[in-house]
């Protein structure tokens, strides 16, 4: 007999799809790799999945999963990554909605539109990998987040964006190789909202520079190494304390302090 409490059998035996077993075992414990063949959709529901030893989740489907209308989704150490044939989308590979998303020792690859889009919701990302192919890894709309330990590499837009009045909390975490060549984005992107950067590596960015922080932003950096940044007008400010500005800093406004900071090409106003 195969119960919820035995869901590889029902996978094993071919009794039920991985992605349907998912909305069935609210809280899912599992080891093995298998194949996501449509979006997981929690609406309203809170959902775990944890990897005991290695758990490999293989997404046929650009929009892996879909959190909406106050749900939730924890991923503990799960490497999920696409495979589809798909080279285009605008899909989300996770999408957020009134809703909150945590990851933890996770891996999040390979995703061809914004790996993580949240609207109006809260994520915590610790220790993970967001290593993407297309557009943004990090991608806020009024939402609050909190990333810690993690990387966030390879992506062809940015490898954060928040917009929208909200606040993102970034800690000990390095943020590398994002963008793309002769396009218009920056590793981190601030426009109306709240950016803390602390103890991070914001390096070899392949778009415009490092950080960009416009119309009415507020950026606290402390304790960083990064690329160029670009702080617009006098409706954004910002603090640079104890930190390493690789290449010059383009600063529009007269509410930037920088205090016990060295930056290497200096400060270009603008």
């Amino acid at each position: 007999m195969f119960s919820r409490k035995n869901p590889v059998a029902l996978i094993k035996y071919n009794l039920i799809e991985f992605s349907d077993c998912l909305t069935l075992v609210k809280n899912m414990k599992l080891s093995g790799e298998f194949e996501l063949n449509k979006t997981v959709e929690i609406n309203g529901d809170s959902f775990s999945i944890e990897g005991e030893g290695e758990l490999v989740i293989k997404s046929k489907v650009a929009n892996a999963f879909r959190v909406t209308n106050g749900g939730s989704l924890e991923l503990k150490n799960v490497k999920l990554s696409y495979l589809g044939d798909k080279v285009d989308s605008e899909d989300p590979f996770i999408f957020v909605e009134g809703s909150k998303l945590i990851a933890d020792g996770s891996e999040l690859k390979g995703s061809i539109s914004d790996c993580i889009k949240a609207i109006r919701s809260e994520i915590k990302l610790g220790n993970s990998s967001i290593i993407g192919i297309g557009g943004s890894g990090v991608y806020l709309i009024s939402s609050r987040g909190i990333i810690q330990k993690s990387k966030v590499t390879g992506n062809t837009g940015n490898g954060i964006n928040i917009q929208d009045q909200s606040h993102l909390e970034v800690s000990q975490c390095e943020i590398r190789g994002n963008g793309t060549e002769g396009e218009g984005y920056p590793q981190i992107w601030v426009k109306k909202s709240e950016l803390s950067l602390i103890d991070s590596i914001v390096a070899d960015s392949v778009g415009v520079c490092g950080i960009v922080l416009i119309s009415y932003s507020i950026g606290v950096i402390s304790n960083c190494k990064l690329d160029e940044i670009y702080v617009a007008d006098n409706s954004v400010k910002c603090l640079i304390q104890n930190s390493i500005v690789m290449s010059k800093a383009y600063i529009g406004s007269s509410n930037v302090k920088v205090v016990d900071s060295y930056i290497e090409g200096g400060i270009k106003r603008i």
